[in-house]
């Protein structure tokens, strides 16, 4: 790449302060700072880079070291400079030389196409980022599949650029304006059905090659999250299937496993636009819904990780067809099943599953609320109702918490049990909050109850308890003594919450104050 076309800027070298460095001077720089053990020297050294990378000099020098192809540092430094100045200096490029610099990229995609992946990342970056303000270049797709279709050693490359090339167009820190980014969309849109047909191929050629088919995947998501693909075409494509097919086998790596999952997760997202995607919805709808048989044997086989990854998908069909299904339950897409799903994702033992669903939740609360339609209420009554109960086990704390100490409220576990207040005080207007109130405090009154278990009612009762009317005279006038005469030796964490209880219930019991006992009105209470 010849940058001596560059004019010297008298101005710009001296506001750097940097005269252009011989290259050996930056591969001593480049070794004090990944091999000396002198933190002194890695930190001047590191500095010494940084104003390498912001000078007019960074794109020569980069250039020089991909040539070199010395080391993995070295070249990933190299990659990564150029990446970031066609990002954000591509200004200081006369228009003459971006051709040369196209050229040069390419080439070196092709040259360190064996790189490790970091290093082919980080300029397929830089030439997505470049194509996107080169103007001039408008059969960038054609070029790269030409450049880097024929070949399986550089294939990699080519699924690389094509998956970045999308999600650059929406990287706001490119300075493209509102209607080269229309023009863009427009211009990768004629090129989606090429993509497709591409992606199809590399899977039918390579079905064992995990690698591989993990950049299909990713490619197809980024893709379709562009919004500018065949809607038909896609919906009858075998990439739609692939991924869900990779979800059902026992041995693969995850990944993978991951990949697929974010590939469902894309395409669903687009569906929510049900009018204008309602083929591709319908088609993965009937997919999903296929694999809560894999959900259930990963319970079983106690795999969490893949468990995440099937409650995601869950999750996102319902988030997509949350709305159509509010307005047209039971129906096509308005199946009521995809909320047994996700309550099968809310009985999973891991918490951190449970957890990706309660978006949902919040969402299906807002709209009903909103409609205020007491038959539609009526539909998902038995779906909130049946959340609570998972609720309040996923609440319980380790049986081998401390009786005498305080449990740790700001570890992952307590922010969880926030998170479902704040979730039950959304919902809980579905099902009637003194129901549910009522019923679990017969469960903390059964003899034998465990005491985590008790604590746990106690802390979903702690959330409901807001919402109780403070004309309600029949059942707290009961169960407000009680909570009040737990006795000191209680577990502690048992009388912590129900001090959390008592403090929700205060203005109810200050609109009943002969609720009180003698001993608790002169202050008398335990603590």
């Amino acid at each position: 790449l010849n940058l001596r076309l560059f004019p010297r800027n008298a101005k710009y070298l001296s506001d750097r302060k940097m005269e252009r460095p011989a290259i050996e001077l930056v591969l001593q720089a480049l070794d004090a700072l990944y091999r000396n053990d002198d933190l002194v020297e890695k930190e001047k050294a590191s500095q010494w880079l940084m104003q390498l990378q912001a000078s007019v000099h960074a794109w020569e020098v980069a250039d020089q070291l991909l040539l070199l192809k010395r080391d993995m540092e070295t070249s990933y430094f190299a990659a990564q400079t150029m990446q970031s100045k066609v990002r954000f200096s591509f200004d200081e490029l006369p228009p003459e030389t971006h051709t040369a610099l196209r050229d040069s990229l390419l080439n070196h995609l092709h040259n360190l196409s064996d790189a490790p992946s970091p290093i082919v990342r980080q300029l397929a970056m830089a030439l997505a980022d470049l194509a996107l303000q080169m103007s001039e270049w408008n059969t960038v797709v054609p070029d790269i599949i030409g450049r880097f279709g024929d070949s399986l050693s550089t294939v990699n490359v080519l699924l690389d650029i094509l998956i970045v090339l999308p999600e650059e167009l929406g990287n706001r820190a490119l300075r493209l304006g509102h209607n080269r980014r229309k023009e863009l969309r427009q211009l990768l849109g004629k090129s989606c059905a090429d993509v497709l047909s591409l992606l199809v191929l590399c899977l039918s050629s390579s079905p064992s090659n995990p690698d591989l088919h993990t950049r299909v995947y990713a490619c197809l998501g980024s893709w379709v999250q562009s919004g500018n693909f065949p809607v038909e075409e896609l919906a009858q494509s075998p990439l739609i299937a692939a991924p869900f097919q990779t979800l059902q086998l026992l041995e693969v790596p995850q990944k993978l496993y991951e990949a697929a999952t974010d590939s469902i997760c894309a395409t669903l997202f687009m569906c929510e636009d049900v009018t204008r995607y309602y083929p591709l919805a319908v088609t993965m709808k009937s997919h999903v819904q296929q694999l809560l048989p894999v959900y259930q044997a990963s319970v079983q086989s106690e795999d969490s990780d893949r468990a995440y990854c099937l409650c995601r998908i869950f999750t996102e069909m319902a988030e997509s067809f949350l709305l159509y299904t509010i307005h047209h339950p039971n129906t096509e897409l308005g199946d009521l099943r995809m909320f047994d799903h996700l309550l099968e994702c809310v009985a999973h033992p891991d918490y951190e599953v449970a957890d990706i669903t309660f978006n949902v939740w919040y969402r299906l609360s807002e709209e009903l609320l909103k409609l205020g339609d007491d038959p539609v209420l009526d539909v998902f009554k038995p779906y909130v109702q049946r959340l609570v109960s998972h609720i309040c086990v996923h609440c319980q704390l380790d049986e081998d918490t401390s009786a005498t100490t305080v449990p740790d409220e700001k570890d992952d576990f307590s922010d969880f049990r926030n998170s479902i207040v704040e979730l039950l005080r959304d919902v809980i207007f579905l099902v009637g909050s003194l129901g549910c109130f009522i019923e679990l405090y017969a469960n903390i009154c059964k003899p034998g109850t465990a005491w985590n278990v008790t604590e746990a009612c106690l802390f979903v009762m702690h959330a409901l308890a807001p919402s109780i009317r403070l004309d309600e005279s029949e059942n707290l006038p009961i169960a407000v003594p009680v909570l009040l005469s737990i006795s000191p030796d209680t577990h502690y964490a048992i009388r912590a919450t129900t001090l959390k209880l008592v403090a929700d219930l205060a203005e109810w019991i200050n609109t009943h104050p002969d609720t009180l006992g003698e001993d608790t009105a002169r202050g008398n209470m335990w603590y």
